[in-house]
């Protein structure tokens, strides 16, 4: 059966004895219990982990969003010389005009 999200187990841990004591000394700081400390900081690691990957998938959004806004304006750059220019539908005009100037 899996545990809970919330349940709290007892978890063992072999640290140097720096370590616990600069964590314990934070602990202190705080008011905290050394777990609790402990738990914390780990917590804290995770959601930097998940900080960081979001903003790297923000600036890739980014950079494919301002690849899409060019290719957008060559399009509207693309019909706006398409539209300035005489169309098929102009061709029977510009031949009369093209025979009248003729004669």
């Amino acid at each position: 059966m899996a545990r809970k999200a919330t349940a709290l187990i007892q978890f063992k841990l072999r640290i140097r004895e720096h370590l616990r004591a600069r964590l314990q000394q934070a602990a202190d700081r705080r008011g905290v219990t050394l777990t609790q400390e402990i738990a914390d900081r780990l917590e804290k690691s995770f959601e930097a982990e998940s900080r960081q990957e979001l903003s790297e998938v923000t600036e890739r959004l980014t950079k494919q969003t301002e690849g899409l806004h060019t290719i957008m304006q060559a399009f509207e750059n693309l019909a706006k010389q398409m539209n300035a220019g005489p169309t098929l539908r102009d061709l029977p005009d510009i031949l009369r005009r093209a025979k009248g100037e003729q004669s």
